[in-house]
Parts: C-alpha cells; sequence; structure tokens
C-alpha cells in the first residue's frame, strides 16, 4: 500500500483538526459480528451465547445471549462445580433475568435517562424534556410527527398492550422485554476492591463491603440493564441520552435488529474530588459514537446517588467514532498541589472507528485522524466538556487514505501506586502506538516531539498490513515490555471472506530508551505448520541475544486465520485463540487455541499447542483464567514445580448440567519460587 501522502496535523493536543484535502477512508459498516449470525434453520427460542463473566469466587457463571430470530436477549445464572483439577461442571440454569424482566410490571420498573441539564431524571413520559418527547413522537415509517411518543415511552418500558397481535395493537411484537446482547459481555461487580490503599478508602471499603453484588449488561432495547447477581431481579435500567433519536426504531413493526447498548463495559473504584465512588463506563459501538459513565456505587438506590455521570458523543467533540474497545479506568498524575502530588481519575477511550463519516455538522472529523480520550470522572453533571481542562485529547495522523481506520482498545502500565505510566493501542491499519504519561497535565510529550511515529506497524510477507484489533497483552523484562498481540479483524460482513495471512506478534518496548520502531525483520520467525488433524506445531531457533533480540513472530497457518481477543498470560506462558470465518454460518468455520512460551515463542515441552476446537459449538464459552492446577514441593534452592491449566467450558446445558472440556490438553509446568511476578526469562535464555 501507499503512504497516506496528505496528512492532518501531526499532533494536537485538546483541538479540533484542520481538514485536509485527503479522501476519507471507506467506512467500516459495524455488523453483529458476523461468526454470530446462525444458520437459516435456526427455531426461534435458541440461544445464541454471546459472552459469559464469572463470579470472583468462581461459584458462579452468568451468561449472555440472544434469540437470533426474535432478537431477544437473555442473562442467565449457572453454579460452577469443581470436581478436581481440570474437571468442572455448569449446573442447570438457576435463573433467566429475561424472564424475571417480561413479568415485571412495567410502572415497577426503575429506568433512568439525563435530561438537558445532565441531571438523572426518571424514563417517565413527564420527566423529559420537550426535545426528547419530541423525538419520541416521530413515527419510524413516515419521519412525522404523530403524537405517539407517550405510548412508545410506554412500550419501551415493558407495556405490551399495543404490541402487534392485540387490540389496536401497532408496535412490534417482543419475545421477551429484554432486548439482545450481542457484544456487551455482562459484567460482574461486587464488593469494591480491597487492594486500594489510598486516604479515605477503608472507609468506603467498610461502608460497602456487603453491597448488594450485581451483573451489569448492555441490550438492543436501548437500555443498560443492572441484575442483582443473587436472584436475577432488575435493580435499574439505564437510556443513554444519545440513543433518544433513534427509540423510535424499537416500535417499528417490521424492524430489523439494530445496535443500542452493544459495547463493553468498565467498572472500578475512582476518587471523585471528594469522595470515592464505584464507576461504571460503557461503550456504545454500533449504537452510537460515544460513551457515557454512571454511578454503580448502591445499584439499588441508583437515583439516590449521583445517578448518570456523564455521557461523551462525537457532538461533544467530532474526533469520537464507534469504540469498540472496552473503556480503561485509571489515576493519573495531574501535578503538585500545596506541596503534595495530585492525582485525578480518567476514563480512558479511543476515538474507535469512523469518526470521519459524516453523520452531521460538527459532528465528524474529515481529516480520519485517531485520537485517545482522557474523560474526567469527576466532571460536573451540569458542566459543559471542555477540552485542556475536564477532558484531553491526543490526536495521530490519519494514516492512509485507501483503508479503514480506527484505534482498538487501549492496555494500561501502572506503577507500584496504580498511577498510569504508558498506554499502548493498535488501530486497523496495523500500527501500534505508545503514549507516555510519565508527564503531568496536559501531557503534551506524550507522542514524543515531532510527527507521532508508531512503536511497530505489523504487515505480512509481502508488506501488506494487518489490523490490529485485540488489546496487546503486557509481560515486564528487564529490558522493558514485552507486547504480545495478534492481527486480523471481523467487524463487517465481507471480513468472513478475507483470507490474508494474519500473525502473532511479541514486540519489546523499552519505554526509558527512545529508539527508532521495532521492524518485522528484527522479530524471530516461529514457523507453525498446520497437520491434518488440524492441529498446530510451532518450531524455531534460539532467540539471539542483545540490541538485535526484539521479540518473534507467528504467521497463522490458516489463510483468513486471525486473533481477534487479547492473550492471556500465565507464568511464563502466552494463551491466545484465533479464528478462521466462513462466509456459511453453518459450517466451515475453524478455531484454535495455542499455548506458547512468551519469551521464546515456542511450545513449552511436552504441550502440544493449536489445538482445534468447533467455533459453532464455543460462542460465549466460559474460559477460566490460566491458573495452578497442583504446586509441588519447593526444593533445596527455593524453586517449585507448578502446573497451570486453562479450562474452557463449552458444552451445551442439559438437565444433568454440563461438563468442561480443556481445550489446551495438557498442562503446562512452569518452575517458580524466588521469581518476581514481575520478572521473565531475559532474551539470552537465562532465568533472572
Amino acid at each position: 500500500m501507499k503512504p497516506r501522502t496528505c496528512l492532518s496535523a501531526a499532533f494536537m493536543l485538546a483541538t479540533a483538526l484542520a481538514s485536509t484535502a485527503c479522501a476519507a477512508p471507506p467506512p467500516v459498516e459495524l455488523q453483529n459480528d458476523p461468526h454470530l449470525v446462525s444458520c437459516p434453520a435456526v427455531l426461534p427460542g435458541t440461544l445464541k451465547k454471546t459472552g459469559a463473566v464469572i463470579s470472583p469466587d468462581a461459584s458462579a457463571v452468568y451468561e449472555a445471549g440472544f434469540d437470533p430470530v426474535a432478537w431477544a436477549g437473555s442473562v442467565r445464572k449457572r453454579r460452577i462445580g469443581f470436581d478436581g483439577p481440570g474437571d468442572v461442571s455448569l449446573q442447570p440454569t438457576e435463573w433467566d433475568a429475561a424472564d424475571l424482566l417480561t413479568n415485571l410490571r412495567p410502572e415497577v420498573r426503575r429506568i433512568y435517562t439525563t435530561g438537558d441539564s445532565n441531571a438523572t431524571i426518571s424514563f417517565d413520559w413527564e420527566r423529559l424534556t420537550a426535545s426528547q418527547k419530541s423525538m419520541l413522537n416521530i413515527s419510524p415509517v413516515s419521519g412525522r410527527p404523530d403524537n405517539w411518543g407517550q405510548q412508545r415511552l410506554q412500550y419501551l418500558r415493558g407495556d405490551r398492550s399495543l404490541e402487534q397481535g392485540n387490540a389496536n395493537g401497532q408496535f412490534r411484537r417482543r419475545r421477551k422485554l429484554l432486548g439482545a446482547i450481542v457484544n456487551s459481555t455482562p459484567v460482574f461487580a461486587g464488593p469494591p476492591s480491597a487492594s486500594i490503599l489510598e486516604p479515605g478508602y477503608q472507609d468506603f471499603y467498610q461502608r460497602y463491603q456487603r453491597r448488594m453484588p450485581a451483573v451489569f449488561a448492555g441490550a438492543d432495547d436501548g437500555m443498560l440493564h443492572a441484575f442483582n447477581a443473587d436472584s436475577g431481579s432488575e435493580l435499574f435500567a439505564y437510556v443513554p441520552r444519545m440513543l433518544f433519536p433513534a427509540l423510535v426504531q424499537l416500535t417499528r413493526p417490521d424492524s430489523v435488529r439494530r445496535a443500542f447498548v452493544d459495547g463493553p463495559i468498565r467498572i472500578a473504584e475512582a476518587f471523585m474530588g471528594s469522595e470515592w465512588k464505584t464507576v461504571l463506563v460503557a461503550a456504545m459501538r454500533g449504537g452510537a459514537q460515544g460513551v457515557f459513565a454512571l454511578d454503580v456505587t448502591d445499584p439499588w438506590h441508583f437515583d439516590e446517588g449521583t445517578g448518570a455521570l456523564w455521557e461523551f458523543s462525537d457532538a461533544d467533540d467530532p474526533h469520537m467514532g464507534n469504540v469498540i474497545g472496552t473503556p480503561a479506568i485509571a489515576k493519573l498524575y495531574v501535578g503538585m498541589r500545596k506541596g503534595l502530588r495530585s492525582y485525578r481519575y480518567f476514563a480512558i477511550v479511543t476515538a474507535g472507528l469512523n469518526n470521519y463519516v459524516d453523520d452531521g455538522a460538527g459532528r465528524s472529523e474529515p481529516g480520519a485522524a485517531n485520537a485517545l480520550f482522557l474523560l474526567a470522572l469527576d466532571k460536573p453533571s451540569a458542566e459543559k466538556w471542555k477540552a485542556g481542562s475536564n477532558y484531553i485529547k491526543l490526536v495521530l495522523p490519519a494514516g492512509e487514505s485507501n483503508s479503514a481506520n480506527g484505534l482498538s482498545e487501549p492496555a494500561l502500565v501502572v506503577d507500584d501506586d496504580g498511577v498510569l505510566r504508558h498506554v499502548y493501542v493498535g488501530d486497523l491499519q496495523g500500527n501500534l502506538w505508545r503514549f507516555d504519561f510519565t508527564g503531568t497535565l496536559p501531557w503534551t510529550n506524550a507522542m514524543g516531539t515531532g510527527t507521532p511515529k508508531p512503536l511497530f506497524i505489523a504487515s505480512d510477507e509481502q508488506g501488506f498490513r494487518q489490523p490490529i484489533t485485540a488489546k496487546p497483552a503486557i509481560a515486564y523484562t528487564r529490558a522493558g515490555y514485552l507486547l504480545l498481540f495478534g492481527t486480523g479483524r471481523l467487524l463487517e460482513s465481507r471480513d468472513l471472506i478475507d483470507e490474508r495471512m494474519q500473525s502473532f506478534y511479541a514486540v519489546q518496548d523499552d519505554p526509558d530508551k527512545r529508539s527508532d520502531a521495532v521492524r518485522r525483520s528484527q522479530l524471530a520467525r516461529r514457523n507453525a505448520m498446520a497437520g491434518t488433524d488440524g492441529s498446530v506445531e510451532i518450531s524455531g531457533s534460539v532467540l539471539p541475544s542483545g540490541k538485535d533480540a526484539k521479540g518473534w513472530y507467528i504467521d497463522l497457518p490458516e489463510p483468513g486465520e486471525r486473533v481477534l481477543r487479547a492473550a492471556d498470560i500465565a507464568g511464563h506462558m502466552a494463551y491466545f485463540d484465533t479464528l478462521r470465518p466462513s462466509a456459511d454460518s453453518c459450517r466451515g468455520a475453524i478455531a484454535r487455541s495455542y499455548v506458547v512460551d512468551t519469551l521464546s515463542g515456542l511450545p513449552p515441552d511436552n504441550v502440544v499447542t493449536g489445538i482445534p476446537f468447533d467455533p459453532q459449538d464455543d460462542d460465549g464459552a466460559v474460559v477460566l483464567p490460566p491458573a495452578a492446577s497442583s504446586i509441588a514441593p519447593r526444593d533445596a534452592s527455593g524453586k517449585r514445580k507448578v502446573e497451570i491449566r486453562r479450562i474452557r467450558i463449552t458444552d451445551t446445558e442439559t438437565t444433568e448440567g454440563a461438563k468442561a472440556k480443556d481445550r489446551t490438553s495438557s498442562t503446562q509446568t512452569m518452575t517458580t519460587g524466588r521469581l518476581s511476578w514481575r520478572e521473565l526469562v531475559d532474551w539470552n535464555g537465562r532465568q533472572k
């Protein structure tokens, strides 16, 4: 590909880019993750699992999904049984929040949104602003006012009297009230974290350590839902204000599935200027170009706390696009105050995709430049967004004009005090970027001086760029950081037939030493060969030592095989999964689980890697993080052998429960003892 010859301003802080004469790259037509589309023979009521979260005590799993015919959603609780190392069972469904919600009377539901002043208000007709009422009064068929807004609001709250099939029914008939949950994987929130050692935090922890556990998920009914993790009852729901222009589409009788609250969620504790809170930040993905933040310190009394903190969309900054990655929440050093170091908590999100698409005056960035946003969590709800004050924008060059672009999910590096130091993020054109936050507000040198340059450019042997949509995993070494990530994308239907070569990389970076970008030629090649049984053998030579040791890479063996999720790192091993989709939604796709040594890229001793599994049976699989299944006694030197297992629960539910299968095959053995969790084997093979 030829490089883009007309670039936007090299680097701008908290200001909009000037338009360029270059044509914007093509948009990414976000779909429902095409690999989740079901076969035509699928019957209504079939559950397509799309994600799961395990409770912190590993006693239960919460599975989300949808009916691909009726587009009804589901959040189910199932108990986990441990019969021995690697022998895990799932019990039958204990409850499905969709069933409980469908039987709930509309008038008792706690549903909220925000008004023009950004104050939290009930989702009731009397409380809505004039502009919100006006948007609900528009017919989704004719596009003209029809004064049915109040009835539409009651429908959205759960009133089914005006659904088709009833007398005078005009609105879409629903199988269940909970909308499809496709890309918004559920998130569990129990007691506050016990690991924070900050002034005033202990009082906050003591007050809420017994609070009601909750499960949060976004759905295509226009709401983010909070469910009681014990009983499954709805605690509250939130309708983002930015979705109001599209809500009428939910009542259209012939409507097809449209994304609404369809993005990933992050929950963490943050200091909000004067007190500690538990904060939720959610991306909208294809639902809208923006993110929103809620105070979920006490989900049962959502409206009695801060409620909705803020929303941030392309109406606030034209660089904002469709955010597909999980937002991060981080503590940053902002300078000295009265002789003491001062910190502030921010939500960190990328501009995502399609910020250059013209979707309204002042809402797009025609120069197609990417950006990283730092959004202050303590911004008062009534305060306007102001660049350089309550939010920071760090802008990257636009890249190549003939290829779609956008930033994926950021990976954070924090110090021992939990203060953010660096952010790493990839983009659709194969660039891996590093942001440095070791300075202070407004971090004008976060990308160095001059034109920002990527740390690494992922490209195949022919020089074609390889998109990075998975969050990098980070391993710590004496030489700095080792960034592990795969390439490939599955965002739109045409990605199904993309058979270009994709790779998995491990790239060394020492942020304390400014140097030229790492090149593919500086990485050690690992050869991957697929066998007749679908498994993959990986081989390669010992890594060189010294300054030429920049990492390694594996070219995935199947055309179109790609990495769509972040790798897991446990000890000296890196685990990652791949998918080779097919245009035939009923068959043809393949998937594999790999495990390699983090530093060498080679399989651990006596381990078969690249184990195939059926992705049709794996949708929404519950993957337990790699963990020790057995620990041997220490030897005379203080070291011990630890066996690591990564368990994937994939079987469908039966009345007897479901057995788990370990897709990474045999146990991996590692040596530990006098090894810090931050230290790994060095490049020359010596153990530190």
